[in-house]
């Protein structure tokens, strides 16, 4: 009997069980594949399951048909409730680190991007024996339905942004402003020559 077998494999997987939860899965991946999972559409926007988006589109705040709102996107969508503005403020904070002093000196925040986290879900599906297939020993996780972003959406963008404009400098917009100040384009080019979106130790998401 013959046939295709269409999965994602994640490699050194550690899988944990929470109570009222069920199984939940970490892994490390670079920056690097991140955006090349987001441009090829391998992970995708899902609006019906964005924290507060529900309740804009209810609203009549976003000119979405039913239909659309259940609908997978793409994270450059126009369609998606994400600001290209702020994830590019979040890619400058990622390379900036805390280097820039704040504005006011009472104001206790800085500049940093504190936590590295993505979030997934694996959509069920009724014709699908499983949704995700997890071997222990070689800590491998086999995915087989669509991969949906929950939340963190602006971080991902963030990220797609930031290994777009190491592709392309051309593509890092003349300034970002990071909490009312400046970041000239010149300034974001030489930071980010010292990065290697390639390298998971440095620059990777979990």
């Amino acid at each position: 009997m013959s046939g295709i077998e269409a999965f994602k494999q994640v490699k050194g997987v550690d899988r944990i069980e929470r109570v009222g939860v069920g199984s939940i899965y970490k892994a490390v991946i670079s920056i690097k594949n991140v955006y090349k999972l987001l441009k090829n559409n391998d992970v995708k926007y899902s609006p019906v399951n964005q924290r507060g988006f529900k309740g804009k589109y209810e609203a009549g705040e976003y000119e979405l048909s039913e239909e659309m709102f259940y609908e997978l996107y793409s994270i450059t969508h126009d369609n998606i409730d994400v600001n290209h503005e702020r994830a590019n403020e979040m890619a400058v904070k990622y390379l900036m680190g805390n280097a820039i002093v704040p504005s006011k000196p009472e104001d206790p925040r800085d500049t940093r991007l504190f936590t590295c986290d993505l979030i997934w879900n694996v959509r069920p599906d009724d014709d699908e024996e499983h949704s995700v297939e997890y071997d222990q020993n070689n800590r491998t996780l086999k995915i087989y339905n669509p991969i949906v972003i929950p939340d963190t959406a602006h971080r991902h963008l963030a990220y797609y942004t930031m290994a777009k404009w190491k592709r392309d400098p051309n593509s890092i917009p003349l300034k970002v402003n990071v909490q009312d100040k400046d970041i000239k384009q010149d300034e974001i080019k030489k930071k980010l020559e010292d990065v290697d979106c390639n390298d998971e130790d440095k620059h990777s998401a979990f």
